[in-house]
Order: structure tokens, then sequence, then C-alpha cells
């Protein structure tokens, strides 16, 4: 029965076809996905574009939605997580049904932490709902480096201890991605350089077992344009993966009311 619940989950094959545009499979059960970037670069709001479309079915009283239908694990240790948002993003996509809103959200789970110990500890308690209910296939994380500079201090002098407690979400993350075959995503922050060569040249500041275990890593920038139709600035965003170090396109969107809108 346990291997049956393992082996049951459902594809996330075009979760997103413009983001994940140049990975020929798709997002695949058991991958792990940073999104890494500086703060205010659109990363919390791709992880709610995308939860829209885990717990969104596809489709609604034959109203194409294009959603997968799964439950979803969002752990909040940024405290940016606003469900009123995520719940504007889904009324523009349904045409603000009530009804199928809140069924969506029954397929929604949400966790605080307040500290690398609280994280690992929720981390750890939650092995046995992912195994009861194989309807999870994503887990979320926003942000996995929000405690680096409290560890950091805390550990001293001594790198193994200042990355002990990453070590140890690492392992769990892994397990949890290897074994109950959940697809994995996580902000990182990008707290070390200005510009985007050094962001890049600094990107791997976290434990070495976190790089190992990322399949996919994907740069969020900033940058300011002018929209001669609106005769006005406006931010536009800009995400391009980064590893593994293959061809890749960048995607630039809009951060509009309804949430994330590609551009190009």
């Amino acid at each position: 029965k346990l291997f049956s619940r393992l082996g049951s989950k459902q594809s996330l094959d075009g979760l997103d076809k413009k983001l994940f545009v140049d990975i020929p499979d798709g997002i695949k059960a058991g991958d792990v996905v940073e999104f890494y970037g500086k703060e205010g670069c659109g990363k919390t709001e791709m992880l709610l574009h995308l939860a829209a479309n885990c717990i969104m079915p596809r489709s609604w009283h034959e109203l194409y939605l294009g959603g997968k239908g799964v439950s979803v694990i969002f752990i909040d240790t940024d405290y940016h997580f606003q469900i009123l948002r995520l719940i504007a993003i889904m009324e523009y996509r349904t045409a603000e049904s009530e009804t199928l809103i809140k069924q969506c959200l029954t397929r929604l789970f949400i966790v605080r932490c307040n500290s690398s110990v609280e994280l690992l500890a929720t981390l750890l308690s939650m092995e046995q709902l992912i195994i009861c209910k194989p309807e999870i296939c994503v887990m979320m994380i926003d942000s996995l480096s929000a405690f680096y500079w409290v560890d950091r201090s805390s550990g001293g002098e001594s790198l193994q201890d200042q990355q002990e407690n990453i070590r140890k979400t690492t392992s769990v993350l892994s397990r949890f991605s290897r074994e109950n075959h959940l697809v994995i995503f996580t902000t990182v922050h990008a707290i070390f350089g200005n510009n985007t060569k050094e962001m890049m040249r600094n990107q791997d500041y976290l434990c070495k077992a976190w790089q190992q275990s990322v399949k996919y890593r994907y740069m969020f920038t900033k940058q300011t344009e002018y929209d001669g139709k609106a005769s006005q600035f406006c931010s536009v965003y800009v995400v391009q993966r980064t590893s593994p170090k293959t061809e890749s396109k960048s995607n630039r969107f809009l951060i509009e009311e309804h949430g994330v809108v590609f551009i190009s």
C-alpha cells in the first residue's frame, strides 16, 4: 500500500510551458528547483503563480483552466505569503467562482517558520502527512536562505556548525524528492553581489549538499523600462535558467494585479 501511494504522484508536465519551455520533458516528480535572486525580483510572485497552477483543476464547468489539481505545501519563512494575493490570482482566472476557489484552497497547506530549527522540525513532522496524502505533489519553501545570517552567527567560526541545520534540512528535502517523489521549489536570496555577474559567482553560498540536490536553478532580476503606450516607466522582471548550464532562453514578465504576465 505504501509503495502504491509513493508511485501514484500525478504528472506535473506542462505546469508552466512558458517558464519551463527549455526543459523538453517538463518538470518531473522528484525535481528540485531553485529560484535565485535579489529581494523584490519576482521570486515569491512566481511561486504564487505556480501554486495557482497546481491547486486549480484542469477544467471547471467546461471552462478550461489548465491546472493540475494537486495539493501543495507552502512553507513561508520570509512572511511574504499573502493568501488574498493567491485568491486574487485565481479569481481572475475563474470569473470569481467562490465555490471553485474554496475547493482549490483545500489543496493548500500553509506553514510559517521562525528559525532553521523550526523549519527542520516542521519538515520532519510532515513526513506522515506526505505519505498518507499522495495528492500532495509539491512543496514550496520561501525562502530556504531566510536564516542564513542567524545560523552563520550562532555557529561561531566553525563552518560545519554554521551549516548544520541547512545540511539536515537538505537531507530531509532530498529524501522527500527521492522517496516521496515531491517536486520541491525553493527561493534563495542573492545576498552577495550587486550585479548579475557577481550574483552568479556567489550563488552557491548555501551548503554543498544543497547545491548537489538542485536540478534546475533560475536567476531572477528586475529592470526598469519605458512603456511608450502608457507613457511611463515600469518594472520588468527577467528569469533565466542558469543550471544546468545548457542553452536556455530568458523570459520577461510583468507583475499585474491578477498575477504574472509573460511578455517574451
